[in-house]
This record gives structure tokens, sequence and C-alpha cells, in this order.
């Protein structure tokens, strides 16, 4: 399905970046500075909306900063277990290419990628949640 949104550009028009931009070798800064940011960012994110959560709720259960923070915490919290999840893939592609590194000598057209059940697309979802947001 991938290589079908990739050929037809439709990845890039719904998203505004190249497929490419996605994968690990593409970040701009430090994984572990950007995952402790997030970390911090979510800690304030819940103390806020806890605060909120028991002070406006009572008075009006539907106000709009405390759902628009409820989503912002979801959002956030998907996203940065998704980026954890992409690390994870990234490490179980480089031991399963050192334990295939004879294969592919072999046959060096042969793309490797993880099983499609390991791969997961959780990312998205937190997208939409953050711009729900």
């Amino acid at each position: 399905m991938t290589d079908l949104f990739e050929e037809k550009g439709i990845f890039k028009s719904v998203f505004g970046v190249d497929p490419q931009y996605m994968t690990l070798d593409k970040t701009n800064c430090n994984f572990k500075v950007v995952q402790s940011i997030r970390l911090v960012m979510m800690t304030l994110v819940f103390a806020l909306w806890l605060v909120q959560g028991f002070t406006l709720v009572r008075v009006a259960p539907f106000y709009i900063s405390f759902w628009t923070l409820s989503f912002l915490f979801a959002a956030l919290l998907k996203i940065s277990l998704s980026s954890g999840r992409k690390v994870v893939e990234g490490k179980m592609l480089e031991n399963l290419k050192k334990e295939k590194a004879e294969f592919l000598l072999q046959n060096p057209r042969y793309v490797l990628s993880l099983p499609e059940e390991e791969v997961k697309e959780n990312w998205r979802s937190g997208i939409v949640i953050y711009s729900i947001a």
C-alpha cells in the first residue's frame, strides 16, 4: 500500500512531505533530547489538564479548554509512544540485517524490511488528534 502512495505521489500531496522524510536517518535533533522535551511537555499539559478538570469541569462540563487540553495530551502521548516504536523498529531492522548479512551480500538488489505485522503506523492517528486539538 505504501508503494502505491509513493508511485502516485499521494503521500506527498496528502502530508506535504516526501515519504523518505519519515525515516530515522532524516531527524534533525538527538532522539533522547526530543523525547525528554516531549516528556516535560506531556507532564505540564497533564498537570494543566488536572487543574482545569477539577476547577472548571464542575462549573461547565463542556468547557472548551478542558477538551482541548485533553486532546493535546492524548496526541502528545500517542506521538511520543509512536516515535519510540519507530526507534525500536529501526533497531529490529538493524538486527535483522546483521542476521541476514550473508544473504544480502549474495543478493545486493534485495531490499530487507520488517514484516508488516511488526510495523506500526500509530503516529498518523496522533497527528489527527493533534490537529483536532
